[in-house]
């Protein structure tokens, strides 16, 4: 029996480290992917941190203490971030935006409330961080005289388990955000979905036993712990290769069951929309209302003969723009125009003439929109060229 254990714990070893340079490979390719992205430097912090805890717990305490004293727990304040860069990471992938292309990513890093916890962690742990392989070994056994050092030991541990269970709610809370779990009790045309059934339950039930692992503290349990992440994890990675695309399919899939419930609940439902965008449309573009400066949301819905609330949600829900950015994409195209045609007129005027308040207001939204200044378009005057694309907003 004792053999067989042995031969256990070295397979979860093995797993564990394999695992682990697996992902710090794939997080150097996020560094190497051109352009740079957000996505990217986020896809790079999460790699590394799993390849970080996976060398610690595969290669086992005496073994990093011995040799690799620094590495030793630096993954430990990190489980306070892991969960909200998840959460940033997949609602940022899911969420709606106004783009031609699926593939991009409207990402945005956690807030700073969400990462107060792990900065805490991490003040906390600073002092163990900077100790050598010896000192941390005092703290991790400590004598029975040396109360602080019990107590600091205790405060290192809680700092663990409570950042295994905050980690397990931050995953839980997405989950339940993106609504994953009704697209797993739906028939789906997404091929192989019974893994994305399966994940979730092997994934609770590692977390589940986590903690407790902690509290035993052996290293052989803490390696088959490891082992069951690493099988999740590279369970992820070989479902794209199995199912190419699979992740994009089942991204597709809750971006059309989110469509349909917001449509089920909408306040569009007993309107013709095409008509409504089409009249719309004909107020901005032959009526140029967008030249009024004190131009808003209700003016805009009275004149197309719907409530202010419904003008919203057609905005925002069908045609995937927030108001003032709508507005602002027929006056920047204006201002463009203006600008190639009227080589003499000054910038300001255009700018007022097109209907923005205020001169800063019209450089940030020009270079938003059209990626140039006034400046490079009036330069680029004298050899002409086209003007932004006049695509629905």
């Amino acid at each position: 029996m004792a053999e067989f254990l042995n031969i256990l714990d070295r397979i979860c070893m093995g797993l564990a480290l394999f695992t682990g340079a697996f992902s710090a490979l794939q997080a150097v390719g996020q560094l190497l992917i051109r352009p740079f992205k957000s996505v990217n430097g986020i896809g790079f912090l999460l790699l590394l941190w799993l390849a970080v805890i996976m060398a610690n717990l595969g290669l086992g305490r005496e073994i990093i203490l011995d040799h690799l004293p620094y590495l030793y727990a630096l993954h430990a304040p990190f489980y306070y971030l892991v969960g909200p860069l998840l959460s940033s990471y997949l609602l940022g992938l899911l969420k709606e935006r106004e783009s031609d292309h699926d593939e991009e990513f409207d990402l945005s890093f956690p807030g700073m409330a969400a990462l107060v916890p792990f900065f805490l962690a991490s003040v906390a742990y600073i002092p163990f961080f900077l100790m050598s392989g010896e000192g941390k070994r005092a703290v991790l056994y400590p004598s029975e005289e040396a109360v602080w050092v019990q107590a600091y030991d205790q405060v290192l541990r809680w700092i663990v388990y409570l950042g295994l269970a905050h980690g397990i709610f931050s995953m839980v809370r997405t989950l339940l955000r993106i609504n994953v779990f009704a697209l797993l009790h739906a028939d789906s045309k997404v091929p192989g979905l019974w893994h994305l059934r399966a994940l979730p339950v092997w994934i609770a039930f590692i977390n589940t036993v986590a903690i407790p692992i902690q509290f035993f503290d052996t290293v052989p349990l803490k390696r088959l712990g490891i082992a069951g992440v690493a099988v999740g994890v590279l369970w992820l990675y070989l479902l794209d290769f199995r199912y190419p695309g699979f992740f994009r399919r089942v991204d597709r899939e809750i971006r059309k069951r989110q469509k349909l419930e917001k449509y089920s609940r909408s306040s569009l439902q007993s309107l013709d929309v095409q008509q409504i965008q089409d009249r719309l449309q004909r107020l901005m573009e032959e009526d140029r209302v967008f030249v009024d400066g004190d131009l808003s949301l209700e003016r805009l819905a009275d004149w197309t003969g719907i409530s202010a609330g419904q003008l919203s949600e057609l905005l925002n829900n069908v045609m995937g723009v927030d108001f003032r950015s709508y507005v602002n994409g027929f006056r920047v195209r204006e201002a463009y125009q203006m600008l190639m045609d009227e080589p003499d007129r000054k910038v300001d005027s255009i700018a007022e003439a097109v209907g923005f308040n205020s001169r800063a207001s019209f450089y940030r939204n020009f270079r938003l929109i059209t990626g140039k200044t006034a400046a490079m378009v009036r330069a680029g005057a004298k050899n002409p060229v086209d003007s932004p694309s006049k695509s629905e907003d």
